[in-house]
């Protein structure tokens, strides 16, 4: 089984067709980061595409501060859809496949450490261990 292993499309709906149009698989995972600020209509048809492709995702910081943007009841970033909110919404922030031993974020354990040196990598990827 071929699986795939994405992310950070920041809502670019042609590099994302020229991906699916390139790219076999039997699973893709985008690990986040699927819109950038809501300022087109390509992000509600990146949703879309992801959807049609079956693409199990989980959300980024990019997904979630688009999120925050969107206040209750209206919608305060006029080009994404109340269908985009709600996909975006529903992201978990994390997947395990505990069958295969695979755990996938786009975040590390804290889940909002910026990782910028080589010591921040070696902190959260020894958090990472120490959660199995």
């Amino acid at each position: 089984m071929k699986w795939v292993v994405f992310s950070d499309i920041q809502g670019n709906l042609n590099t994302l067709e020229r991906f699916f149009a390139q790219v076999e698989a039997d699973k893709f995972y985008c690990l986040g980061d699927i819109v950038q600020h809501g300022e087109t209509f390509d992000e509600n048809r990146v949703v879309d595409l992801l959807k049609e492709h079956n693409v199990v995702c989980v959300g980024g910081n990019h997904d979630s501060d688009l999120v925050e943007r969107v206040n209750p009841g209206h919608q305060s970033v006029p080009k994404i859809t109340p269908e985009t909110t709600e996909f975006l919404t529903l992201l978990p922030l994390e997947i395990t496949l505990a069958s295969e031993g695979i755990h996938l974020s786009h975040y590390g354990p804290s889940m909002s450490q910026r990782v910028f040196t080589p010591e921040d990598s070696e902190t959260e990827f020894k958090a990472m261990l120490r959660r199995e």
